[in-house]
């Protein structure tokens, strides 16, 4: 299944971190207890005019956590893109546990998000090597 997801999140000052953490941690969590596979996990973040993007593959599972940057706004957004090898149905589950995850773990609140999970159709390449 293919998730894009763009969420938006305030926390209480000092707790945006926290929270994006607790995101994160929530749906890469998920997916390793399930042991599903994974093409990719990217995590774009913006809080104020600071951008960082963040992947995960299926290498150390911690890593990530350190380029977590300190995040002094009271807003961030988050843009999820992965790839994994689970159903749709499974994979925005996971992503929906996980921002409640964030939710309780940090008092963070949920002021939008936009999801699509899909399965992605067979590629058809325009151009064949005969």
């Amino acid at each position: 299944a293919w998730l894009d997801q763009k969420i938006r999140l305030t926390a209480p000052r000092g707790r945006l971190r926290e929270a994006v953490v607790a995101l994160m941690g929530g749906l890469l969590d998920g997916i390793g207890e399930r042991r599903i596979p994974i093409g990719h996990v990217k995590f774009l973040l913006r809080c104020g005019d600071e951008e960082v993007k963040i992947s995960s593959t299926s290498g150390d599972p911690t890593q990530w956590r350190d380029e977590v940057p300190p995040m002094f706004g009271r807003e961030v957004t988050v843009v999820i893109n992965a790839r994994v090898q689970a159903s749709a149905v499974v994979l925005e589950a996971l992503a929906a546990a996980a921002l409640e995850q964030a939710r309780a773990h940090s008092g963070a609140r949920c002021l939008s998000v936009e999801t699509d999970c899909f399965h992605p159709g067979f590629p058809r390449p325009t151009h064949r090597i005969g």
